[in-house]
């Protein structure tokens, strides 16, 4: 038995993802996370793949998961303070 499937909705599912990349690409888009959904309604891994792609993100990945960014993150440390306990 292969169903695994337990968010409630997928839409549900697809506004976290969404929103996800947003926090962190474009906080502005926010607010207009639902409208994008309801546009996209049946067609949330559309909506998806598309705000991945432009923001050069992996739409195989789903980035409500922090450890899907670590790869990203890597790359912007450093810039900031050094981690405590380095050096």
């Amino acid at each position: 038995s292969e169903e695994v499937k337990v968010v409630t909705t997928s839409a549900d599912f697809w506004r976290c993802q969404v929103s996800a990349v947003y926090q962190r690409r474009n906080p502005h888009k926010l607010s207009g996370v639902d409208a994008l959904l309801e546009k996209y309604k049946g067609k949330e891994a559309i909506l998806y793949a598309k705000v991945c792609k432009t923001y050069d993100l992996d739409p195989k990945k789903f980035y409500a998961d922090p450890a899907a960014w670590e790869e990203y993150e890597k790359d912007v440390q450093g810039e900031d303070d050094p981690p405590p306990g380095s050096g």
